[in-house]
């Protein structure tokens, strides 16, 4: 029986998507190990439970998030060297901090209230401010792709991504790329927008992405010129 994939993690963009990105990551990470050999590991969660807690849409409990990773990272034999002390504590402490993240954010939005701003710096010149009102449909969208992509292809770290656009011909900084994903501001560039999903779906084979053809390059463009028309009516009609 092949194994089962767990998938795209179902909930909302934002920190919930990345505590649940966070996990799948950790599983990757040591080794893909099946429900049924992580429910071995724990001793005490069902598979059923395991699942819920690598994908959602809920939020699993801290004393769950806390078993399961001690576990996964948890010397399997005298002659694993994959992992050490330090990279377990390390471990635990990142995926305790995103569930705090994605806990406090999914209370704002029960509540009502805007869940907590991702940090951002300054922009660069190769980006273009969007306008301090709410981002157009297509804007969203756009960076909805880029976030998706991102979460895909592992979280990869900005300065990776740079060197992958820099390949590309497409040089930019590490801030202009946080505030792409962040949804702060958009590419100058269509082709700056699809490398940058190009580059990041070529990572994402695990996940079984396929590479960016064409059609695919030109919806990227689409919402692109789009996002660029809402820009530009919202600043004639200031």
């Amino acid at each position: 029986m092949a194994k089962r994939r767990l998938g795209i993690p179902l909930a909302p963009p934002g920190p919930q998507f990345d505590f649940f990105a966070l996990m799948q990551e950790f599983v990757l990470k040591r080794g893909d190990p099946s429900l049924e050999a992580m429910r071995k590991m724990t001793g005490c969660y069902s598979r059923q439970a395991l699942h819920k807690a690598l994908r959602g849409p809920d939020l699993p409990s801290r004393r769950l998030v806390d078993v399961l990773v001690n576990a996964l990272f948890e010397k399997r034999s005298d002659g694993d060297t994959d992992v050490d002390e330090e990279e377990r504590k390390q471990a635990v402490r990142r995926a305790l901090d995103a569930w705090e993240e994605a806990v406090g954010e999914k209370t704002a939005r029960e509540r009502g209230g805007l869940p907590r701003a991702v940090a951002s710096t300054e922009p660069e010149a190769t980006t273009r401010r969007l306008p301090s009102s709410t981002p157009g449909e297509a804007a969203i969208r756009l960076t909805d792709e880029f976030r998706r992509t991102y979460e895909l292809a592992g979280r990869p770290p900005l300065k990776q991504i740079a060197f992958w656009l820099e390949e590309r011909g497409h040089p930019v900084g590490m801030s202009s790329i946080s505030e792409w994903l962040n949804g702060r501001r958009i590419p100058r560039e269509a082709e700056t927008a699809i490398a940058l999903v190009e580059a990041m779906r070529d990572r994402s084979f695990h996940y079984g992405e396929s590479p960016l053809d064409s059609a695919s390059r030109q919806v990227v463009t689409q919402l692109w010129m789009e996002a660029m028309r809402e820009k530009q009516s919202r600043r004639h009609d200031s």
